[in-house]
């Protein structure tokens, strides 16, 4: 009788070249993916620690925000204007002694009026992380009150000394870039913190190009409806 059994094949083992290519990409594949979590996972802490920072920085200042216009709302009660050029006079009247440099070449200027007034015994309240900010030393006598960098908000002088309480009018602002009328789209994870007239924070998001809209329109506008068709005067922190 025939054998009607297939006949058997054997099967080849790879030879031993192809064994060793095949050991080789497996190792290959577990050091790209050991390699990628060394690499990846440091560099996801470090966003996730980027962007908590930011959130904390864009907190810290809408807080600072708040106690700085309940600071600029009693300075109103006492002299009738937020601080500005005429106001310099009624600080000095008030408190001779004071010892400040009370100007008018920048926020920081314009925030001293308040300390030269006994409003604010802290520096801390000026403070807003962006750009080039120093933490408060809390030094305030005489040229130490509120040097270059502890100061992180723009100040607006008002275009009324005695706003439309219907209207409130942006008073204060951060992150403000020195010079320009657009804010740093990198900081407070690209939101702005704005304190107005009438002692309320709002933040608004900040475009790519750094501008701020408000009803469609650049919130330095003169037509939008806090500005009375003037240009704002921008008090820009040193």
């Amino acid at each position: 009788m025939r054998n009607t059994e297939p006949p058997q094949t054997s099967q080849r083992r790879p030879p031993q070249t192809a064994r060793r290519t095949n050991t080789q990409l497996r190792r290959n594949r577990l050091i790209t993916f050991f390699t990628a979590i060394l690499v990846i996972g440091p560099l996801g802490n470090y966003l996730v620690w980027t962007s908590s920072r930011r959130d904390t920085g864009r907190i810290e200042a809408s807080t600072n925000a708040r106690m700085l216009g309940q600071a600029l709302i009693q300075f109103y009660g006492e002299f009738g204007e937020f601080p500005c050029d005429a106001t310099i006079s009624k600080v000095h009247q008030k408190r001779p002694l004071h010892g400040l440099s009370l100007g008018t070449s920048s926020s920081n200027a314009y925030f001293r009026q308040l300390i030269a007034a006994g409003i604010v015994s802290s520096e801390g309240l000026f403070f807003a992380n962006a750009r080039k900010a120093n933490p408060p030393d809390n030094l305030m006598v005489n040229n130490d009150a509120l040097c270059k960098g502890e100061c992180g908000f723009a100040y607006l002088l008002l275009p009324d000394a005695s706003p439309d309480p219907g209207v409130p009018v942006p008073l204060v602002m951060a992150p403000a870039i020195p010079g320009e009328n657009r804010f740093d789209e990198k900081a407070f994870r690209s939101n702005t913190v704005i304190l107005y007239s009438d002692g309320s924070v709002r933040t608004y998001p900040i475009s790519k190009s750094g501008q701020v809209l408000i009803h469609g329109k650049d919130i330095f506008d003169p037509s939008q409806p806090f500005w009375n068709g003037k240009p704002p005067d921008i008090k820009w922190p040193e």
